[in-house]
């Protein structure tokens, strides 16, 4: 199967619909890429790392302690970009875990995935984390101007457990910038039990209201209008709908931007996951 390269060299595979087209990396199954007409290629809303991005195959322990921080992030940093996996694990693992081999949101963002391409418009990802014994697949088939996703675990234990099963999203700039905010029909949530550092600025493991999310140096973070440049990334928390309704997340940019508003309607994609196999 041949690949493209990104940019910043990462190996992918693009499906094409009639309004947009989706890229898909060998290494790790990341959405990594969006182009609409009109946009221009160099333009991409979701988030690229600003380091060497590598294919999981070129990663070694070697270089993740000396570039990407030790593990268990660097395992991940060195690979990840765009719209990942946290599949059986969102956070980091405990030292033990680390020690038998975890990885920062499990190994399916580090695995070398196998792709059958159907069409020009669909592509089958599969991959299997022997650590977690789970094996994962990835259909997406671009329809007009969205992207179907359809996702699958196999719990391939001889025992039934609960697996964690997330979709890690990052944007980027120019998408992402000064000015950006964003909306939901969200209500309740909480902030993550873990904390991410000294630059998180969020009280970790406190249950909180859309968009208000308590902040450790007092007051509350409105996350109902444009951030401030101290935001940080993962002070982003998850809230939940407990109404018998449609999720709705809509981006707003308050500046201007080399994003039209309709890349706006594309990156929030709609996925369909398939009933856990035991």
């Amino acid at each position: 199967m041949d690949f493209e390269l990104l940019s910043n060299g990462r190996k992918v595979l693009w499906i094409k619909g009639e309004g947009l087209e989706v890229a898909v990396t060998r290494g790790g199954g990341h959405i990594a890429a969006l182009r609409l007409p009109g946009l221009r290629e160099d333009v991409n809303p979701y988030w690229q790392p600003p380091w060497p991005s590598l294919e999981p195959e070129d990663v070694t322990d070697e270089k993740v302690a000396a570039e990407y921080g030790g593990p268990p992030e660097g395992r991940l940093l060195a690979s990840i970009l765009g719209h990942s996996l946290a599949l059986d694990l969102y956070g980091v693992p405990s030292k033990e875990e680390t020690a038998a081999g975890g990885v920062t949101h499990g190994g399916a963002g580090v695995e070398v995935w196998k792709w059958k391409r159907e069409s020009p418009a669909a592509l089958l990802g599969q991959c299997e984390d022997a650590h977690a014994r789970l094996g994962f697949s990835r259909r997406l088939q671009a329809e007009g101007t969205c992207v179907e996703i359809e996702e699958r675990v196999e719990n391939v234990c001889a025992w039934d457990r609960p697996i964690g099963w997330q979709q890690h999203v990052s944007l980027g700039p120019p998408l992402i910038e000064e000015g950006f905010w964003a909306t939901s029909n969200c209500d309740l949530g909480s902030t993550h039990p873990q904390s991410f550092g000294m630059g998180a600025g969020l009280i970790p493991a406190t249950e909180t209201h859309w968009p208000l999310a308590p902040l450790r140096s007092g007051g509350q973070r409105d996350y109902g209008r444009p951030l401030e440049a101290a935001a940080q990334a993962n002070d982003l928390l998850p809230f939940g709908i407990h109404e018998p309704q449609t999720a709705v997340f809509k981006a707003i940019i308050a500046c201007h931007s080399t994003v039209p508003d309709k890349a706006l309607e594309h990156v929030a994609t709609r996925h369909r996951e398939g009933q856990r196999l035991a």
